[in-house]
Order: structure tokens, then sequence, then C-alpha cells
């Protein structure tokens, strides 16, 4: 039961709602139970919870099969005690006995097994035959542009674009050749017109003010190598991740103390209450810390939700437990403003904070760095320029790392590779598809802040032409 409603929560395309041309959408309670609603596609919003649903046999276009082809069934019914699966008469119901595969054992799988399409976060035994999501396949002969939508309403002439099988050309604008309309690409040779009905080859690469070399309509052939080198690539760093993974399943982590006494006297200076949200997400933020296994947990809210109390938080059980804590931010502005914060948190705990950004002296840098490694400073707070040391990076228990959308995927992966016991605690208000979607494969844990505090005031957004006479003024009410 518990498996289809992962699948009916992770593929979304299998549910349709009986006798009506709206969609639905799945809630997620906790990590295995959902609820499907009646979709608005005015306003996208979900307005009525259903209690009956038509499962499609869903075709797929790359020779994979859907979870309708594997298990023969039509109807699903949502009842108090679970799920139960019908055919064509809704009082005959379906014996499913399936075995579920987690991603861990996926990854293990090698030799006969089948894929079906769709984002499962699981893989499951069913009749003795193994399946496994289409994602996990290492080798996938697909189109390269899977999903190659274009907004043209936002393409100017001079922005670079790439042709699926000619590469990356100039749009140079429109062309009419009788009564059809072309989109016209230069290359380095030639140029070609593209009708629209070909526009699903078509994908956005840079804006026409970057530096781009163009390919060559005439030398198929050196795009192709192209595309295959950067398909090597990906592959052996999609092999990277995966080892990474299951490496860290084995390992052990630092062990993690904490009184009760010690943590309600550091939650009591946290001057404001805490919201639902936060509460449940430092639970299991602790969880995670007190656990043998290293953390990896993505920590999702809007500005101003309590994501920084929550890493303080985490950053002071690693503290007095005596381990070392490093803290990224992408930028010299936020990195100062969370050394400021973090600095007058832990002000009345004897725990030390230090800070380094490429505006610090080397010198410098280089003390700061060996005074956190004798642990004479608890917690390091800065830039990149943390990950140009690799000794800090091995001698820190738990990373930090805000805004964790503006960081490279290599950099840090190699947080993991450097340090692959330490504890990964990922803040954003707007994760990269990449990130959320690892969180939504169970390759990540994710904590939700979806509720602002009481006292937040709503966000203002002001859209003004820039002028001397109201920029002095905008700028010091915070308008801009």
């Amino acid at each position: 039961v518990c498996l289809f409603y992962r699948f009916l929560l992770f593929c979304p395309k299998l549910v349709f709602v009986i006798n009506d041309n709206q969609g639905g959408r799945t809630k997620t309670f906790d990590k295995d139970f959902a609820s499907i609603y009646k979709l608005n596609p005015k306003n996208n919003l979900s307005f009525k919870r259903l209690e009956k649903y038509f499962v499609y046999n869903e075709v797929s276009s790359d020779g994979l099969c859907s979870v309708k082809d594997i298990i023969d069934f039509s109807f699903v019914y949502i009842k108090k005690d679970g799920i139960s699966f019908f055919n064509s008469h809704p009082k005959k119901e379906v014996a499913t006995n399936i075995e579920i595969l987690d991603i861990e054992d996926c990854l293990k799988q090698k030799g006969n097994v089948s894929f079906f399409d769709g984002p499962s976060s699981v893989g499951f035994r069913f009749k003795n035959k193994i399946f496994i999501p289409s994602w996990l396949e290492t080798k996938k002969n697909r189109p390269l542009l899977l999903d190659p939508y274009i907004d043209f309403s936002k393409i100017k002439r001079g922005d670079f674009l790439i042709h699926e099988d000619f590469g990356v050309g100039k749009f140079v604008g429109l062309k009419k050749d009788g009564h059809k309309e072309f989109l016209c690409l230069k290359y380095s040779d030639s140029s070609i017109l593209v009708s629209p009905s070909f526009f699903n080859k078509l994908s956005f690469f840079k804006k026409r003010e970057t530096a781009v070399a163009l390919d060559f309509v005439n030398k198929k052939r050196l795009w192709k190598n192209k595309v295959s080198r950067a398909e090597r690539a990906s592959e052996v760093f999609v092999d990277s991740l995966v080892s990474s993974y299951l490496k860290r399943k084995n390992i052990v982590s630092d062990q993690y103390f904490l009184d009760s006494y010690i943590e309600s006297s550091f939650l009591e200076g946290f001057p404001f209450k805490d919201t639902k949200d936060q509460a449940s997400c430092w639970k299991e933020i602790k969880e995670d810390l007190l656990s043998s296994a290293p953390m990896d947990r993505l920590l999702c809210g809007d500005v101003g939700f309590g994501k920084t109390e929550l890493a303080m938080r985490a950053a002071f059980v690693s503290s007095i437990n005596g381990f070392g804590v490093l803290v990224l931010a992408p930028t010299t502005v936020l990195s100062k403003q969370l050394y400021g914060s973090f600095l007058k948190r832990f002000s009345d705990f004897n725990i030390s904070v230090g800070f380094v950004s490429r505006f610090v002296k080397k010198s410098e840098r280089d003390s700061t760095f060996l005074r956190f490694r004798n642990k004479k400073i608890n917690i390091l707070v800065g830039t990149h320029s943390i990950m140009s040391s690799l000794k800090s990076l091995c001698a820190a228990s738990l990373v930090i790392v805000d805004d964790e959308h503006k960081f490279g995927a290599k950099q840090k992966e190699s947080i993991k590779q450097t340090n692959p016991k330490a504890n990964l605690l990922y803040m954003s208000a707007t994760p990269i598809p990449r990130t959320l979607k690892l969180a939504l494969s169970n390759f990540k844990k994710m904590s939700i802040l979806s509720s602002p505090p009481v006292f937040k005031k709503p966000t203002q957004t002001y859209v003004e032409f820039f002028s001397k006479k109201n920029h002095p003024t905008s700028y010091f009410k915070g308008s801009f």
C-alpha cells in the first residue's frame, strides 16, 4: 500500500479524475502517506480531496513500460485503512504481492532487470521480476533534448540556440519562404531555416552578450563528438555521485550527545517562539545529528522563515561535542551577515566563531584555518575560500551550506569526497532542480519551512524606473 502511495506521489502522470478533464495533485503528509486533490488549472490551486481514481495505461515513446503495464489494475480506491486496487469490476480486488526496493537496493541490482517509466523514488520485485525506475538506468538511448521547450517571446536577435543535429547557432531572426515562416540560425559555415514543426529540436543556450564559438553545419561529426564527450563526462560524474552515496551509507559519522538541559538553555536564547515547522524541522535535524549515519539534509524555506536559527542550533550541537563547524555562503556580504548572527548567538556559550573571505589577507586566512584545525575556533564562517583549505574540510564534522543553489554541483560533491563522514546541511529558499530531485528521490532528506513567523511582515515588491530623484529615498526605505 505504501509503495503505491509513493508511486502515485512521484508519478502524477498516472493519476486522473474520473469523468473530469481536470488533473489531480498529490499532497504529502509524511513519508508514506499522501492524498490526491482536484486541481484548478486556472489558478493552479488544489481545492477538493478525491476518493476515487482511474489509472490509465501510459504510452511510452522510448520502449519503457509504465506501472500499468506491469500490474494490471484500473481503479484505485483510498480507504481509511489504505488503498485497494481493482480491475474492471470494482468488487474484484487485485492481489499485488509487491516487495519494495529502496534506492540503494535498486543500485545494487545487476543482470536481468526491467525499467519502468516515471520519476518514482522506489523500485519493486513482482512475480520474481525486478523493476527499477528508468532514471536509474546508466546508459539511455534517448534524444539529447528531453524537454526542449523555448519561450520564443523572450528570445532576441543574437541569442544562441542549440539545434539537436547541428549544435550551437546564432538566432538572426525569422524569414518567410512563400506562405511559411522559418526561424533562421547562423553557423560558422552556413545558415539554416528551421520549420516550426522542428522546434522540438531547439533549446536555448546563452544570451547574445556572451562570447560563444559557433558550430558547423557541414561538419556534423564535430558536434556529435562534442555530445559524446559531454555524455561520457556526465556518466562519469553520475557514477561518482552514486558511489559517493553508497560509500556514505556505510560510513559512521562522529558520535554526538545532547543533554536536554543544555539544549533548552540554548533554545531559550532564541527571542521568538518557534513556528510549528521550525519545531518539526529541528526535531528531524537533531535526529540526524544524533544518529550514526552522516547527515545529508536539505532545509527549504522562504526568506525570514527561520533557516539560520536552525543552522545555529545544529552548529551548537556539534560545537558542544567538541567538533568543528564550517558555514559556507556564496557572497562576502551574506557571509559577513551570518558571521555577525553566529557571533551574537554564541557569545554567551564560550563558543568561538571565525571568519574568512577573499578580502582577508592570506596570512590571516592561514592563521584562522590553523586555529580552526587546532580547535581554537569552533565555528568558521566564510565564502568559497573555505573550500581551498582541504585540511579544514577534513577537520569539520558539520558543514552548513547557505543558499546552496548558488554553489556548483562539483563544489558540493567535493565536500563529500574530501570528508565522507561530514554531516551536511544545505539551506535554500529556491533549491536547484538537481538538489530537489535528489531530495524527492530519497538521496537526500528534506525539511520544509512553509509557515512564516507571526511577526514577519508581508513582502512588498515594487517595480520602478531608475531615477536620481527616487533612488536615494527608495534605497533608504529598502525598496531596492
